[in-house]
């Protein structure tokens, strides 16, 4: 059984056949249950979907601020997005086309979703959508009346 490394998402397929127990467990405490590692696959399949991908903190200018940014295929970072502002209130984040899993195999990096949240009270607005080629993220910010374009930093979260 090998599940596939980051960025590609396990379904519970990838962590092989329900686990059965071939004997009944011998001591409770170092022996775990089929259903129980069964149990334990499925959910680790689940939160492997639920939760994003990555996340970085940009600052109005358009630099990634100082809490900087985290990425699942690779806590040292080496993979930071660039981000670039296009216009007033307008940035484009963007991820590598590949990355590489923690065997060291060079994997294409498909985004799905993303969400921005602003990080000033001024803005009550930010808006994020993943571009053609799953690799970029757009985000526009607003002020509170959520039709200004303006400048704010920003939380970003993507799948």
């Amino acid at each position: 059984m090998a599940a596939p490394g980051f960025p590609i998402r396990p379904s519970r397929a990838a962590f092989g056949p329900r686990f059965k127990n071939a004997e009944a467990p011998k001591d409770d405490s170092t022996d775990l249950d089929g259903e129980v590692f069964d149990f334990m696959a499925a959910l680790v399949a689940g939160m492997a979907g639920a939760t994003p991908l990555a996340w970085v903190l940009v600052t109005s200018g358009g630099a990634i601020g100082a809490g900087g940014a985290w990425e699942v295929w690779d806590p040292d970072s080496a993979y930071s997005p660039t981000v670039a502002r296009d216009g007033t209130g307008i940035y484009r984040v963007t991820y590598p086309a590949q990355v590489l899993d923690r065997d060291g195999i060079e994997r294409d990096l498909s985004l799905v979703a993303a969400r921005a949240t602003p990080q000033l009270l001024a803005s009550r607005f930010a808006g994020a959508v993943i571009a053609a080629g799953g690799i970029q993220a757009n985000v526009e910010t607003f002020l509170a009346n959520g039709t200004t374009p303006a400048d704010m930093p920003f939380f970003l979260q993507v799948w």
